[in-house]
């Protein structure tokens, strides 16, 4: 028997951490698979598989007020691909690409259509603005047509059927997977690390969800208190000159957060730390706590909407919300979204309990094996549908 073919759909292949995921899932794929992968534009910056062929479907840059006016026409071009390759098995990623991909339902049935969601839309699109109602609505009207919603966590999936109407039997629950030996391979590296100071560390895009003001005033507060250790920060984004200010301003901080730019292998850093911190607004299902987990790290989240609690508590109250304390989970200690104070509390519990440092990090060495890519790439695979012919 051929190997069957199966196309990922996606906006580009940038820095996110939903193109990564494709990324990851195509290399597996491409094991034992003929792996397409339809791009609105030729931004690259993930390291591809070189099985994987790439197509990108529009030739010319797509001002922002004719994105979603253009998915037809991007749906076209993409049918007259698949066509072209024989493929009836898509994979999408994102919103657009969803979008985009769904659109082909309202033409033809001859696709099997998985689409993925990697985010909590509720967040994403908020009730009483403009963008939220445009936003849910084409959530709403896509993505029942698609033969699987995968999500990447279960609170997402629940909010998939319950607030957008998608038929239970569809949807499926997919952890994102990490690449453990990747990780392992780049646990060597320069850094600006002492070994002999406890270091927290943060790795994230330098954007509003991610909260990094929250986190630099939590940590004032945890040096205020005469501890002394290190928080190191990692990433890129447009609002990278607003938190330099924020430390610049601060005496504590200044001698305290290390922001090195730049930097290509964020494993070496995460291997040398001792606790990374996670201070986002909503997440879907964060892959760098998993990397956390991979590298030996505690795990300090906020109890944000969705994925924090799924990993680090057991079992899990998947409805419940953190609002004026802290909690002791099995894999990390979580806090309610935007309470410095809180964040503080946590940082001071994890720092002076090396007895719970050590007693969390065994049970995440216990469970980190479960979150390898072989695993969601065989739970995908099992969602792909070939004819006896391929």
């Amino acid at each position: 028997m051929s190997k069957g073919k199966v196309c990922l759909v996606i906006v580009n292949l940038g820095k996110g951490g939903a193109e990564t995921v494709l990324a990851d899932l195509a290399k597996q794929l491409a094991k034992n698979h003929e792996v397409h992968i339809c791009v609105f534009d030729n931004l690259l910056k993930q390291d591809i598989d070189p099985r994987c062929t790439i197509h990108t479907l529009l030739t010319f840059k797509t001002p922002s007020i004719l994105r979603l006016l253009l998915i037809p026409f991007i749906s076209f071009k993409l049918f007259r691909y698949l066509k072209a390759h024989q493929i009836t098995n898509i994979i999408s990623f994102l919103e657009r690409g969803n979008y985009a991909s769904c659109f082909l339902t309202f033409f033809t049935n001859r696709f099997n259509h998985i689409v993925t969601v990697n985010t909590a839309l509720s967040q994403w699109y908020k009730k009483g603005t403009l963008a939220g109602t445009v936003g849910r609505t084409l959530v709403k009207l896509f993505y029942r047509k698609a033969d699987s919603v995968v999500c990447c966590s279960k609170y997402i999936a629940a909010e998939m059927k319950n607030l957008f109407g998608v038929d239970s039997q569809k949807i499926t629950t997919i952890y994102n997977g990490i690449d453990l030996d990747k990780i392992e391979k780049h646990q060597e590296g320069n850094t600006d690390i002492d070994n002999d100071v406890y270091t927290f560390i943060h790795v994230g895009s330098f954007y509003e969800g991610k909260n990094h003001l929250l986190l630099l005033d939590g940590f004032s507060q945890f040096l205020a208190t005469s501890r002394k250790a290190t928080l190191i920060l990692i990433g890129r984004g447009y609002m990278r000159d607003k938190i330099l200010a924020r430390i610049s301003e601060d005496n504590l901080l200044r001698s305290h957060v290390i922001a090195p730019e730049n930097v290509e292998n964020q494993y070496a850093y995460m291997y040398q730390a001792d606790c990374f911190v996670l201070s986002s607004d909503f997440e879907g299902l964060p892959t760098v706590i998993m990397e956390a987990f991979a590298c030996g790290l505690n795990v300090i989240s906020t109890d944000c909407i969705s994925g924090p609690r799924e990993l680090l508590t057991q079992p899990l109250e998947i409805q419940k919300k953190l609002s004026a304390e802290i909690e002791i989970g099995t894999y990390g200690i979580l806090y309610p979204v935007n309470n410095a104070a809180l964040l503080c509390q946590s940082l001071c519990v994890m720092f002076d309990d090396q007895v719970l440092a050590k007693k969390q990090q065994q049970h995440i060495h216990e469970i980190k094996g479960g979150f390898d890519i072989n695993l969601m790439a065989g739970s995908y695979a099992s969602l792909l549908k070939f004819d006896t012919s391929d």
